[in-house]
């Protein structure tokens, strides 16, 4: 059984679970190269669950470069999952104001943001080196 008939066999078995969801939403973004398949499954997910981090982070991330790039969509989205103290939505949000619209302060408050939400400090490395430099 495949990876991806896996996941199909567990989001019938129980639809409203987000797991599967995200990892085949993941699947059909990479290795199987398929934004709409992928964004498909993101969205089945706020359906039932209208504020999950994890199904926001993902289609900020389909929004924010490639094909279905559209930043305002990427904003609306990444808002919402940093909003639910997500922390890997938080440094995404953080690297895209810094790299892409150069607001490295207002960037770099939000690295400290993702501090405060990484209650197990498993960023904190991370996040250390992310202050330090003005690229991301």
């Amino acid at each position: 059984m495949t990876a991806k008939t896996a996941y199909e066999k567990s989001i019938e078995a129980m639809p409203q679970f987000d797991i599967p969801r995200l990892n085949l939403g993941c699947l059909w973004d990479n290795p199987l190269k398929d934004l709409i398949g992928a964004k498909k499954h993101y969205e089945e997910i706020l359906t039932f669950e209208e504020n999950n981090p994890k199904a926001h982070n993902n289609l900020a991330n389909i929004y924010r470069h490639g094909e279905l790039c559209d930043l305002s969509k990427f904003e609306k989205h990444i808002k919402i999952a940093v909003s639910q103290r997500n922390v890997e939505a938080t440094l995404n949000y953080a690297n895209y104001l810094k790299t892409e619209k150069k607001e490295i302060e207002l960037g770099n408050s939000y690295y400290q943001k993702a501090r405060e939400f990484d209650i197990d400090n498993k960023f904190g490395p991370l996040i250390d080196a992310l202050i330090k430099t003005d690229k991301g």
